[in-house]
């Protein structure tokens, strides 16, 4: 039998090549590991490695008890001047969702920083989940913690919190004519936290990538700034998006 690294390496290839030959289906169920470890004459372990790197690259997904193929594969730009428009534009059905209520907050330190703005900063926040329904199905992309400048959106946070859909740049700038017109961006890879595992429904081992985005008016006017976490397989970065406005 071939060393480890070897043997999962070339596992991976040949399970790639069935996926995309249709060997299980568009979203059928993969063979379980023991049946899978058989068919490969190696351990489960090894096969556990395998999956690692399936969930990693976006081939597999989980589904209850299951793992299943995953059907859309699709990768999209991270920053698009509307995240759903840009989904239903490709023949998607987007879906959108807070995490808790929009509220008031202050900066932290390290929030902050991250930011390039002063401690004690008074926002309204608010978290989101957006991605793609198929069926009765919600399949998460992205999680979306939006930050706007207390004094241009407090009046807003009732909005906010009734309508998921509720677009605050578009009210800020028909109340103050104050729009978006450049952004600035931070970004990391990283795995995710235990509540972006849950939130985006995907394992550990599966890579998001991690913006801070800051969006300022012509004037230097802070109108929002925003922390997203991304499924890194899903999207695709440029240097054009710096300059993308929500």
């Amino acid at each position: 039998m071939a060393n480890k690294p070897g043997k999962v390496s070339t596992i991976l290839q040949d399970m790639i090549r069935l996926i995309k030959e249709g060997e299980w289906g568009r979203a059928g169920i993969i063979p379980s590991r023991r049946d899978l470890a058989d068919r490969y004459d190696t351990t489960t372990a090894t096969i556990n490695d395998v999956f690692t790197f399936l969930h990693a690259m976006g081939y597999v997904m989980p589904k209850g008890r299951n793992v299943v193929i995953n059907p859309n594969r699709m990768t999209i730009p991270a920053l698009v001047p509307s995240f759903d428009k840009y989904l239903q534009q490709h023949g998607l059905v987007p879906f959108m969702h807070n995490v808790g209520d929009p509220e008031v907050i202050t900066l932290d330190k390290d929030l902050a920083t991250a930011f390039g703005l002063p401690e004690g900063t008074k926002a309204i926040k608010r978290v989101r989940v957006q991605g793609e329904r198929q069926g009765n199905q919600d399949i998460p992309y992205r999680l979306t913690e939006t930050h706007y400048l207390y004094d241009l959106a407090n009046k807003y946070l009732a909005n906010t919190k009734n309508d998921p859909l509720f677009v605050v740049i578009d009210q800020i700038k028909q109340d103050t004519g104050k729009s978006i017109t450049k952004s600035s961006i931070k970004l990391l890879t990283r795995f995710p936290s235990e509540q972006e595992q849950n939130l985006l429904q995907i394992p550990l081992h599966t890579p998001v990538v991690e913006i801070f985005r800051v969006s300022r008016s012509d004037d230097r006017t802070v109108i929002m700034f925003s922390h997203i976490v991304l499924v890194s397989y899903r999207f695709t970065l440029s240097v054009e998006d710096a300059s993308t406005t929500i």
